[in-house]
């Protein structure tokens, strides 16, 4: 339908200062290490390129840390965005002794994305697995709702929807490559670690009457 002109609030400028050192700890409520990186949010023109690398370390997290070390229950690919920025990462839901070995894989897992070209095939099965998933995404009116509503940034932006799995389909090896290499360049990524929310709770230093 038709989308009636109104006011709306600017998005807030992140605050990205505390971005100054490489450890941070207190990001989960369960214990845990990730490795994230800034993005520029759903309107960034890598928006598409982001989505298959999540696919494909989503793919690559469980097999490494599930599977062949059982270092994890639930590794995943963390994403957290806004119109305009957001977090993209890798994150492992594990004791803090395993924290170190958990942090070695999923470095290797970032720098075989970052030093090569992802082979053909494994490109071209990614990202046919990326759009089934796409399409089978929708399923409810209040999908379709969800999904209008959170492409407004990019109507305001463009002045009309993209077709989004025409954007998926036009992806190469080249642009996943170069915008891997972006995400993950050292100075822009930073390391969370969070131990047992209960321990650290009992850790806190108690105040004097």
């Amino acid at each position: 339908g038709a989308l009636s002109a109104g006011d709306t609030e600017p998005p807030e400028t992140p605050k990205v200062s505390s971005f100054d050192r490489d450890e941070y700890r207190g990001f989960s409520e369960e214990p845990g290490v990730s490795i994230l990186t800034r993005t520029y949010g759903m309107t960034g023109d890598d928006y598409y390129a982001r989505q298959f690398l999540q696919h494909l370390l989503e793919e690559r997290l469980y097999a490494r840390l599930r599977l062949d070390t059982a270092l994890t229950y639930t590794p995943s690919s963390y994403v957290s965005e806004g119109a305009d920025w957001g977090l993209f990462g890798l994150h492992a839901e594990t004791s803090a002794e395993n924290h170190d070995q958990a942090l070695r894989i999923m470095r290797a897992i970032i720098n075989e994305l970052t030093e090569a070209l992802l082979p053909a095939d494994e490109f071209r099965r990614i990202k046919l697995s990326l759009l089934r998933q796409w399409a089978q995404s929708i399923e409810t009116n209040s999908d379709y709702a969800g999904y209008y509503t959170g492409s407004l940034p990019q109507f305001r932006r463009d002045g009309h929807f993209l077709n989004e799995e025409v954007q998926i389909a036009a992806l190469t090896p080249e642009r996943v490559h170069a915008v891997a290499k972006r995400l993950f360049a050292p100075a822009r990524t930073v390391v969370v670690r969070d131990r047992d929310i209960q321990t650290r709770i009992a850790s806190r230093p108690t105040s004097r009457p």
